[in-house]
């Protein structure tokens, strides 16, 4: 098959460069050392790709490239025929199956999938818990213990007695009371 290249660019000159037959294929990734092996579709525009689901990058991390392979299953046309191909092979089966890193049923899944209302919803709401004023981080020194020590004995001596630095404590202290005037 021929690759026949396309110039892109509104109002002509040097544009950007696709690939009018790009073919996708679903392609198994094999562990060689344990056989768990991953089903996924890719553009089929790098022999060197495994995949990127998260358990099986994990796993690449751990026992390293060179312990998988990928053989290539079947080849599409386009895009919308290989996930409809995948989401047939990719099911609750192969999802729990023990030697799988599949995390999920296929057919464009993943960060791209689209969410319900309420889901979205669920998402908003565990991420509102899991963040604070401190960009998530927990407060270093519990704001009522700073303010009331530095008030008591100042900041040289609250330093101390927290045992933080001079600047630690007048920069935790001046940022609280910003805080406690907004």
């Amino acid at each position: 098959m021929e690759v026949e290249k396309q110039a892109i660019c509104p109002g002509g000159g040097i544009g950007k460069w696709i690939n009018n037959y790009m073919s996708y294929i679903i392609y198994k990734t094999t562990n060689t050392i344990n056989g768990k092996y991953y089903i996924g579709v890719h553009n089929n525009t790098k022999d060197t790709y495994l995949g990127s689901g998260r358990a099986l990058l994990k796993a690449i991390k751990e026992y390293g490239r060179e312990n998988f392979v990928r053989e290539t299953l079947e080849e599409f046309e386009t895009e919308e025929q290989a996930y409809l191909r995948e989401a047939q092979l990719v099911d609750e089966t192969v999802v729990a199956d023990r030697n799988s890193y599949n995390l999920g049923k296929g057919g464009k899944g993943g960060p791209g999938q689209s969410k319900t209302a309420t889901h979205k919803e669920n998402i908003r709401k565990a991420r509102k818990k899991q963040t604070n004023n401190n960009g998530g981080r927990k407060p270093l020194t519990d704001p009522d213990l700073l303010y009331n020590t530095v008030k008591e004995h100042g900041i040289k001596k609250a330093a101390e007695i927290l045992d933080l630095t001079l600047y630690q404590c007048r920069d935790r202290y001046f940022r609280l009371l910003k805080k406690m005037r907004s």
